[in-house]
């Protein structure tokens, strides 16, 4: 709780929470003297031969990020068996999720339902990855002083309570941006699909998030505010 003291404390236990019941993280004794330890990679060997929730979903968008890429070079990335990683690859090629050529994988999509009670390990770590390659991408146009409009990002806190006239339309935004994404991405795979993708070609990574954090506002604090990048 020290080293997030800026960051909500019941967000930090559930984060917490969620790594222990993955198996990423050990928790040791109980209350006051409770401690935890993150899994060794002999551990996480283990966890991926005895579960197969989510595992898929993460050789699915390794693939799809970084493929084409060998079955010994993804289980050389994820730290796996080599036999656990032909097994996923042999479902993921069944159900057409991936595509095998010359001993190499690669996806042309990669979707996942944000209701689905597995493989969201994969969907926050290609979120989290979204983040980073954008906020690096952005420093680098600062350093060299190219800044470009189709890279960054925008962050807005508003705030509504209930019987709030806005607090529909703020608190369904995620809805619609996915909404509006699908759509666009629906859109740009029949293109491709009719005219072929080229040799060379750019793609646009965009994300969104959202969550609701319940606070109390300070008597001499102003109503609102926003921070954009």
């Amino acid at each position: 709780m020290r080293r997030f003291n800026r960051d909500d404390a019941e967000l930090v236990k559930s984060v917490l929470h969620d790594v222990c019941e993955s198996g990423f993280v050990f928790k040791l004794g109980a209350g006051k003297d409770v401690a935890y330890r993150s899994a060794t990679a002999d551990e996480l060997m283990q966890l991926g031969g005895q579960r197969a929730d989510g595992f898929d979903e993460v050789v699915w968008l390794l693939i799809y990020r970084e493929g084409p890429l060998s079955a010994e070079v993804l289980a050389s990335r994820l730290r796996a068996s080599q036999d656990d990683i032909d097994r996923s690859l042999a479902r993921l090629v069944a159900e057409d999720r991936a595509q095998a050529s010359k001993g190499r994988y690669s996806s042309r999509s990669v979707v996942m339902s944000p209701a689905a009670s597995a493989g969201w390990e994969a969907g926050m770590l290609d979120h989290f990855q979204a983040v980073v390659r954008t906020l690096c991408a952005r420093l680098r146009a600062s350093s060299e002083n190219e800044p470009s409009p189709h890279v960054g990002g925008s962050t807005y806190s508003l705030r509504v309570w209930p019987g709030h006239p806005l607090e529909d339309e703020v608190c369904g935004a995620l809805a619609e941006f996915r909404r509006k994404h699908t759509e666009l991405r629906r859109k740009v795979q029949e293109h491709n699909e009719r005219h072929g993708v080229p040799s060379n070609y750019d793609e646009v990574v965009i994300y969104g998030g959202q969550c609701v954090v319940a606070k109390e506002r300070p008597d001499d604090e102003e109503s609102g505010h926003e921070s954009v990048e």
